[in-house]
């Protein structure tokens, strides 16, 4: 998944409203951006495959790849200081 594509997931789990599901926040989000359905398809179906495989929750799923990134984002970081 592209980073800008996790950026609009974090967004989503940011602005996630009481008894939403997340991916309505999610098309909130990506329409807010100017995002197209096909990316919204694409996106959603990556975070489900991801779903499926762990038998998480679309949201659960949606962190763990956000977590993922922030993580990357902290090792290359370390690795630069290093």
């Amino acid at each position: 998944m592209r980073s800008e594509d996790i950026i609009a997931v974090r967004e989503a789990l940011e602005h996630l409203r009481k008894d939403e599901p997340f991916e309505k926040a999610l098309g909130r989000v990506l329409r807010k951006r100017q995002n197209t359905f096909e990316d919204y398809i694409r996106i959603v179906g990556e975070i489900r495959e991801l779903a499926r495989k762990k038998k998480i929750s679309l949201k659960d799923a949606g962190q763990l790849i956000v977590d993922e990134l922030e993580k990357e984002k902290k090792d290359e970081q370390d690795h630069d200081n290093g």
